[in-house]
Formats: C-alpha cells, sequence, structure tokens
C-alpha cells in the first residue's frame, strides 16, 4: 500500500511483473498508489483474493488525460476466490499541488476510473464480491456470477446532471432492472447486500449520491435466487415512485421463503 501523495511512486497493473513474481501469487492488494493507467490486469495463474483501490487526485487526469484506460481481463484470474473493488469514483481538490500538501474536507472535482466486468462470469472460482460507488452502466456489463455465494455492492450510481460532468453526453438515464440482469444467472447467492443510489438521513450529511435513485417497481427481486439466507437492501427512489417500496416488499416476502436476516431502507 502506499501513501497519497506527493513524490510516491505509482504501481501500474500492466507492469506488475517488473515488482514481483506472478506466477505464484495468491493474495494481492493495491491501495493509494495504483496508476489510473495501463490497467490491464496480468495473468495470475493462483490468485485468490484481489484488492483494488486507487486514490484518485490531481495525478490522475495526466495519467489518464483521454480517460480512455479502464480495469480490463478478469479472465487473467482463473483462480480467483474473493474480489474488492473501491475507490474507482473519488473527489478531489484540483489545485492541491499549489496547496504544499496541505488537505481540506472541501474538494471540486470528482473523477471516474472505467471499469470492464465483461469477462467476469469466466471465473468459476470467485466466491466473494465487495464493490463500492459502481455505475449501474457497469454492473450491466456483468454477463452473470456463477459460483458467487456472497456479494456487497455499496452504492450503484449513475451520472445525473446535479454532478455538472465535463461532458454532458455522459449523462445517464437512473438505475433500472436490467442494469441487474446478471443476478438472474447468479444460482449459488445466499447473501446479498445492495445499496442503490444513497438514501439522505435526517439532519446527517450530503451523500455523494442522494439524487441518484432506482426506476421499477422491484422486478430485480425475481431475479435473485429463492435460497437467498441473507438480504440487506437500500433504496433511493425518486419522490414520484414511493409507492414503488411496497412492491418491493412483497416480492421480498413472497420469494424468499429461507431467508434468515433482512434489513431494509428505503429513501
Amino acid at each position: 500500500e502506499g501513501v497519497r501523495p506527493w513524490g510516491g511512486k505509482y504501481i501500474r497493473l500492466k507492469e506488475l511483473d517488473k515488482f514481483l513474481p506472478l506466477n505464484n501469487l495468491e493474495f494481492l492488494r493495491i491501495r493509494d498508489c495504483l496508476a489510473v493507467d495501463k490497467l490491464d490486469l496480468p495473468f495470475m495463474p493462483r490468485l485468490k483474493f484481489l484488492h483494488l483501490s486507487p486514490s484518485l487526485n490531481h495525478h490522475s487526469k495526466p495519467q489518464d488525460p483521454k480517460h480512455e484506460n479502464e480495469l480490463q481481463y478478469f479472465e487473467n484470474l482463473p483462480s480467483l476466490e474473493e474480489l474488492v473493488i473501491d475507490g474507482f469514483f473519488g473527489n478531489f481538490r484540483d489545485n492541491l499541488t499549489k496547496t504544499s500538501g496541505y488537505f481540506e474536507d472541501k474538494s471540486d472535482r470528482w473523477n471516474i476510473v472505467k471499469i470492464d466486468f465483461s469477462s467476469l462470469h469466466e471465473l468459476k472460482k470467485l466466491k466473494k464480491i465487495k464493490l463500492s460507488k459502481i455505475k449501474a452502466s457497469v454492473l450491466n456489463q456483468i454477463v452473470a456470477l456463477p459460483a458467487v455465494e456472497k456479494l456487497e455492492i455499496n452504492s450503484v450510481f449513475y451520472i445525473d446532471k446535479e454532478m455538472n460532468p465535463d461532458d454532458k453526453k455522459e449523462i445517464q438515464k437512473p438505475i433500472e432492472d436490467s442494469d441487474l440482469k446478471f443476478l438472474k444467472k447468479s444460482p449459488n447467492l445466499r447473501d446479498l447486500n445492495l445499496k442503490l443510489g444513497q438514501c439522505l438521513i435526517a439532519d446527517g450529511p450530503t451523500t455523494d449520491f442522494h439524487f441518484c435513485y432506482y426506476k421499477g417497481n422491484g422486478n430485480f427481486i425475481d431475479y435473485v435466487s429463492h435460497r437467498l439466507k441473507k438480504l440487506e437492501l437500500t433504496i433511493n427512489f425518486n419522490e414520484k415512485h414511493q409507492t414503488s417500496l411496497t412492491d418491493v416488499i412483497n416480492k421480498i416476502c413472497n420469494r424468499f421463503l429461507k431467508l434468515e436476516e433482512l434489513i431494509i431502507n428505503f429513501g
């Protein structure tokens, strides 16, 4: 792990073999010092655990000026059992260099690093996944999670006009059932923690994605294996679609007859 920082050296995934031998590597965690360019995952035949978490800051733009790089080639990890991805969305100060390293909570920029999950279904040993702040359009790429037993996604979002993106063409539609279609082909799922958008708390701080909401009647509930034992579900609705929460509750009660633990939050 690196420090967010100043003269530290960034590690590029594509060049990871320059730092250590990869053939027998079983555990890999890279945080803070992960560069956002050359994000091609190298072939690591015995890797069982992977945690990637870049620290997005003012260095991100010169590393990937055209915003073309993406984390990809998960098929190169055939033995992977647990995957943790976070930090691929982040807020930061644009003029951090000018402040000589002085850090304030105030941030005036945000950035997203692209992820390609289209080959994730090829990982037949992958049983645990934890994703933080993932775009709905990225989840839409997932075909299936055939072996996954425990899945946590916190939080699903989309680029909204409230985020004031530099390119207005990046503005996306709300979260829909089709973004979660991979759940239809995830038969071994037993523990699901899913947060669609972020709910505001009375007298609490503003969240990153309180304006992002789920648009639907809970049909994605029918995609999840009826053998589910634990469910933690958070859904942020548009104020015009509040009646949909009744549909969600009814679907949960009718489908998961073996459920042992249930936590629901609506906003």
